[in-house]
């Protein structure tokens, strides 16, 4: 988001029926929506609608460390930024992104989990 959220700013790749270079073609997206790209989490609330969540447990990773260099950022070796023609594709210093993994309560009772943390071996 830039600027005021109440306000957003349009971007022309933004609109999946704009043909340009710099988007992948609607032919090799096809079950991609415009309602997807204009509110992401439609995918999400498709994706959880009907299920009985009992648990969520909550992922936070960041670049930010805890005693920022003067200069530059935590991000570095991320391919996509490279760009082409010797010009990057963004010059971002940091990342941030939250993960939530829920148990589901399965209608036979059960309860299912994708959150598998390995023990340690010692």
């Amino acid at each position: 988001m830039i600027g005021d959220p109440s306000k957003p700013v349009q971007f022309p790749e933004s609109t999946l029926t704009n043909p340009l270079q710099f988007r992948t073609a609607s032919r090799d997206i096809p079950n991609v929506t415009q309602g997807m790209v204009d509110n992401p989490i439609v995918v999400l609330s498709q994706a959880i609608a009907g299920q009985k969540i009992i648990l969520t447990r909550t992922l936070k990773i960041s670049t930010v460390p805890l005693n920022p260099p003067a200069v530059g950022g935590g991000i570095s070796n991320i391919e996509f930024l490279s760009g082409t023609g010797g010009k990057p594709n963004a010059q971002a210093a940091q990342m941030e992104a939250i993960f939530w993994v829920e148990t589901v309560q399965m209608p036979d009772g059960s309860k299912k989990s994708n959150f598998n943390i390995p023990k340690k071996s010692c």
